[in-house]
């Protein structure tokens, strides 16, 4: 026959160990014992760790707390690349910048129940010869307290000598302006998670496209340019 103890307290016989006073609550679930030194115990959760992680591609999305309950993220964006000129002759040639990046550690999720992001397409490959390349779309996270921000990467000119800015990077702890890009027929400008497009022209190099994400794409004569590296954001969760 099964038997019930009932204490409030617990102690080992002899010594001088201090008495353990119990939670006068139940606790919920994966809580444990926590001793405050004193003996007296409470419930607590469990250690913080990495829960989860979500990579998000393509345009919009809506990253929701509820569905893992973190009290803690990292979130990172790194917006997309613009693309190159296409120019008829070696001086017309620039590439296209590279997106900016943000990272920012949110500890405080009290008052937050999701985050709203926005990617930004890249720029896109220009098919009309002596024209400039096109600008990337701005990534964004706004979840009502933090609004961040990584700027698109900026089209080649149609110039040999024009140099694209990089992608501006706002509202973050962690933040860099993507690459430039150069003029006179030289690679796009890099980005935090990607590397840029060579130049491109007819009979030598062949592929101007970036690799990884968010790079410019190289500028082209004789010959369309590429598309701009895609964006991309991360969102990491922490108990």
């Amino acid at each position: 026959m099964a038997s019930t103890l009932i204490v409030d307290q617990l102690q080992k016989t002899g010594g001088s160990t201090t008495a353990l006073t119990l939670p006068t609550s139940n606790a919920s679930a994966n809580e444990f014992l926590k001793n405050d030194g004193a003996g007296a115990l409470s419930w607590a959760e469990a250690g913080g760790g990495l829960i989860t992680y979500t990579v998000y591609t393509g345009t919009s999305h809506t990253w929701s707390k509820s569905v893992n309950s973190p009290s803690k993220i990292i979130v990172e964006l790194q917006a997309a690349g613009g693309s190159g000129s296409y120019g008829s002759s070696g001086a017309n040639a620039s590439s296209g910048s590279g997106g900016g990046y943000v990272r920012k550690l949110i500890s405080d999720l009290s008052s937050i129940t999701s985050g709203t992001i926005s990617i930004g397409i890249p720029g896109a490959g220009q098919t009309s010869p002596n024209s400039a390349g096109n600008d990337a779309g701005n990534t964004t996270w706004v979840d009502g307290v933090n609004t961040l921000t990584a700027g698109g990467g900026k089209a080649g000119a149609n110039s040999g000598y024009g140099q694209a800015v990089g992608g501006t990077a706002t509202g973050g702890d962690f933040m860099i302006v993507g690459g430039i890009g150069a003029g006179n027929s030289k690679r796009g400008g890099d980005s935090y998670l990607g590397y840029p497009g060579m130049p491109l022209w007819t009979g030598e190099h062949t592929n101007g496209t970036p690799m990884g994400y968010g790079a410019g794409s190289g500028g082209s004569y004789g010959v369309a340019s590429a598309d701009g590296g895609s964006g991309i954001v991360i969102v990491w969760e922490y108990k």
